[in-house]
């Protein structure tokens, strides 16, 4: 029966990765990003908004921004992200983008308010849209999504900041 059940799972993921390979995106600008709060229309590939929170991003250059390869909300929302703790846990905001809408999109680039350095880790982070239209770190909650065991766990990723 585990057999079964790990077999499912592989197959899901799977799919999935293969959606978001060939999933359609919105254009990019000339040099490749979609500039934060200009994709008001994100949608998945069904033209409906998505339904699970994600976010995928890679290893970041030092400088004022980062690059998030792609992100999925499942209601209108921001990418944030956050200095990194010793203990590696979300510390500060550092940056945020504008008001995204629910579904995804590709190549978003995110300001910070201050600059990362070589050896640093931040954190990206999904946060959900409290109605009001305007960012506020404590009242805008971090998005969740079930996780491989299937309890809910707050959407982010940690990202080494290399030269």
């Amino acid at each position: 029966m585990k057999q079964v059940i790990w077999v499912i799972v592989v197959l899901l993921v799977i799919w999935g990765v293969y959606a978001l390979a060939t999933s359609k995106t919105d254009a990019p600008t000339t040099d490749g990003t979609v500039p934060a709060g200009e994709d008001s229309s994100a949608t998945d590939t069904s033209g409906t908004p998505a339904e699970v929170s994600m976010v995928e991003v890679s290893d970041q250059k030092a400088g004022k921004s980062v690059l998030v390869a792609s992100y999925t909300l499942s209601a209108p929302g921001y990418i944030t992200v956050h200095a990194a703790t010793a203990e590696k846990t979300a510390g500060a905001i550092i940056g945020n983008s504008e008001l995204l809408q629910a579904g995804s999109a590709v190549n978003v680039e995110v300001p910070l308010t201050v600059a990362t350095k070589d050896g640093q880790s931040v954190i990206v982070m999904l946060h959900l849209d409290n109605g009001d239209g305007k960012f506020d770190g404590t009242l805008d909650l971090p998005a969740t999504a079930a996780d491989v065991s299937g309890a809910q766990a707050v959407v982010m990723k940690t990202v080494a900041v290399k030269k």
